[in-house]
């Protein structure tokens, strides 16, 4: 049993602030959240993020892109970070340059989302064989 909780609470899922047990999508919030921070210097508001708001320049696919990412409820976000990483590949670039700048942030934070839920897993499992051998 997973019982506790860490990381940091701007970037944590609700469901990973609730003590709820790890899931891959929680994962996918906290990328989103980090991405979104990058880009903008802001948290975004769950549910309901414009980064549009702070970087009029880009496509309003973003917006579309961080809302699933960062949904509250895991059904609504992506399901893996390789449709993450898909849609991410469909956003349009910034209309004023800098295109590969941004895109290149998301997917650093998306890569290393997924080292740290790699990290993360083999901990779990880890600590789930060692509880057994006791």
């Amino acid at each position: 049993m997973f019982s506790a909780v860490g990381g940091t609470v701007p970037f944590m899922s609700p469901q990973t602030k609730k003590g709820e047990p790890p899931d891959p999508r929680d994962d996918i919030f906290a990328i989103g959240v980090i991405t979104y921070n990058i880009l903008t210097g802001q948290l975004p508001e769950i549910d309901a993020t414009s980064v549009r708001k702070f970087r009029p320049e880009v496509s309003k696919d973003w917006d579309k892109f961080f809302r699933k990412c960062i949904a509250s409820r895991r059904e609504d976000r992506f399901q893996t970070a390789a449709e993450a990483r898909a849609a991410l590949s469909l956003v349009g670039a910034p209309r004023r340059g800098k295109g590969l700048i941004f895109g290149a942030v998301a997917l650093v934070a998306l890569g290393a989302g997924g080292y740290l839920a790699w990290i993360l897993i083999c901990a779990m499992r880890s600590a789930a064989a060692t509880g057994r051998a006791r």
